[in-house]
Formats: C-alpha cells, structure tokens, sequence
C-alpha cells in the first residue's frame, strides 16, 4: 500500500507527466439534429455546449441507471463524448436505439481520435505552443484543425487531449514529459471530485 501511494505522489510531484489513455474512447455525434437529440439523452444542458467550454455529463436510462459519465466538447461541428472505454459500446448502444429517430450520425471514433492526460508547466508549454492558446479555467477548451484539450481542474495543470496519432507521437517526443499509467490518471481525476464509470 506505502509503496503504491509514494508512485502516485513522485508521479504528481516530479513534474510533467504524459499518460496515453488507450481504455478511454469518444462517441462523435453529427447532423443538423444533433445537439438537440443529445439534449434528451444526458444529464447536461447541451445547450450551454461552445466550442470554447466542455461539459460535464452522464448519459441514463429513464430509470435513471447511468450507462457511462463523460467529458463533452463540440469540435468541427461534431459532438464529442470521451468516456471510458469499458462503457462506450452500452451507450453507443442506447444512443443509436434512439438516435434512428432524428438527422444525426452517431459514431464509435475512438480509431479516429487518440485520448491522452497531460499534467504540469511543461504540459501547458506543448498545450501553448500547439494550439495557440492555453485553456485557463475548469473545462475551458482550446482546439485545433485534428485536435482539442480540456482543462479539468481549476487549480492544477491537468489536461486531457483528444489528437489524432500524428499528434500524439510529437507529444511522445516530448524531452520533458514522463509517462504515467492510467490509474494513477484516475487517482488525479477521483482527487478533482469527477467520479469515473466503468
């Protein structure tokens, strides 16, 4: 247990860390309808979605059973839910059951988009430097042409990056960035208070 704990903290103290996170995925959603079928499928207010401010959200059944939690940002046009992966296929599921009904498209692009966590000043450097500006509050979002990033905490340098592969092994090749597992990622996002289904 002590030495589980003391990899967490020299993870979060040593500096910048980069962690690929090949079990999180994004369901895309597009078409004119869009925003206004995913409106009655989650708890956010869709409404509220720019492309400049993620959401946080989670998608239920109408008893109320959450099917995945999920961070949303809208990119391109397109909506994007990144969740974990373990629970991508239960809510493309339901979604498509549903989605039959409107002018929407609903897609698994977890091949198309790579999710990675980034913390630290230099993580905010690459952030800068790649997409021209630095998201500055809690789910604030900077994008780019095949890429976006969202801050996740108010306080602390913690990031998450949907890029496409080309992006992701120029953010490997990173001098200054060490590589963290995916559960010390989910212990950085437990202590931001954002509970995580799988």
């Amino acid at each position: 247990m002590n030495e589980a704990k003391n990899t967490y903290t020299t993870s979060a103290d040593r500096g910048s860390f980069l962690c690929p996170l090949p079990d999180w995925s994004t369901i895309s959603l597009s078409g004119e309808d869009a925003k206004s079928f995913l409106q009655g499928q989650v708890t956010c207010d869709v409404n509220k979605l720019l492309e400049n401010n993620a959401l946080h959200g989670a998608h239920c059944n109408f008893k109320g059973k959450m099917w995945s939690n999920f961070v949303l940002v809208e990119h391109q046009g397109a909506l994007h839910l990144m969740m974990q992966s373990s629970v991508t296929e239960a809510s493309l599921t339901e979604l498509r059951k549903y989605g039959v009904f409107s002018k929407t498209s609903i897609d698994d692009s977890s091949d198309k988009y790579r999710i990675v966590g980034l913390f630290g000043d230099d993580a905010e450097s690459f952030i800068t430097d790649n997409f021209n500006q630095l998201p500055d509050y809690q789910f604030a979002v900077a994008t780019s042409e095949d890429a976006w990033v969202v801050k996740l905490s108010e306080s602390r340098p913690l990031y998450m990056m949907a890029c496409t592969e080309s992006l992701l092994s120029k953010v490997k090749q990173h001098p200054n960035f060490d590589f963290s597992h995916s559960a010390q990622w989910l212990s950085h996002l437990l202590a931001e208070g954002f509970p995580t289904v799988t």
